[in-house]
């Protein structure tokens, strides 16, 4: 009698569990986000990765329409202490998602497409999806965007454009515990920026250098490890 009871006792449990397991499912939608870098310099691309796991009965989707899904993906930006960063453009985050029932998927988004990011400073991101009439959000992560470290800096005409001056800025930045080299490419008068090249871990015992030639080739040298050297190379014209 013990043994049945203690029996009934562990399969009644066992069930109780299996239901509420059951019951647990078809809840929505979990979002995942994390930044490809927790620190880029100013005027770096800033990426994102966004995992968004579908625990429900049909598929997510967002489709380049929009029509099929009634769903839309956002992000929501603020400066620390500050005002929300407004969008640049409305044109869709991203085109297409596609998440099966009870799977997950992982996006990537160039966010500094959406928002501008330009401004030295700290900045706080979460992603927030709306479907089916429910709103979905994931949690808060930040961002420092720095102006980097100057090591060596070149001033030259654009070919064939003497009025156009373009500097070319060696810059170092800690990233994934080591120093990384980046070249940032300004040009007046029109104060415009060009980008900003990541282009590999720096040793600062040799000093990096940059050359340009009249005919607007970009020589970049720094020092990646104790016998190995970096040889990069840009086109610069009009």
């Amino acid at each position: 009698m013990g043994d049945g009871s203690r029996a009934f006792r562990w399969l009644f449990r066992f069930g109780l569990a299996l239901t509420l397991g059951l019951s647990a499912r078809g809840e929505g939608l979990d979002l995942q986000l994390k930044m490809e870098y927790p620190s880029t310099l100013q005027y770096e691309p800033v990426m994102a990765f966004l995992t968004i796991a579908n625990d429900t009965e049909k598929s997510f989707v967002i489709s380049e329409a929009g029509k099929r899904s009634a769903a839309t993906l956002e992000f929501t930006v603020r400066k620390a202490g500050g005002d929300s960063v407004g969008r640049m453009s409305r044109a869709l985050v991203t085109e297409k998602v596609y998440v099966p029932a009870d799977q997950k998927e992982e996006i990537m988004v160039e966010i500094s497409n959406f928002y501008d990011l330009r401004e030295v400073g700290r900045y706080l991101i979460h992603a927030v999806v709306t479907w089916d009439g429910k709103t979905y959000a994931s949690g808060q992560r930040m961002l420092d965007v720095v102006t980097g470290l100057e090591v060596a800096s070149l001033s030259r005409s654009v070919p064939r454009y003497p009025q156009r001056v373009r500097t070319y800025r060696l810059k170092y930045w800690g990233r994934s515990s080591r120093e990384h080299l980046f070249l940032q490419v300004d040009e007046e008068p029109s104060r415009a920026v060009y980008g900003v090249f990541q282009l590999g871990p720096l040793v600062r015992v040799f000093k990096p250098f940059v050359e340009v030639d009249r005919a607007g080739n970009v020589h970049v040298v720094h020092q990646a490890g104790d016998d190995c050297y970096v040889h990069s190379f840009f086109r610069s014209d009009s």
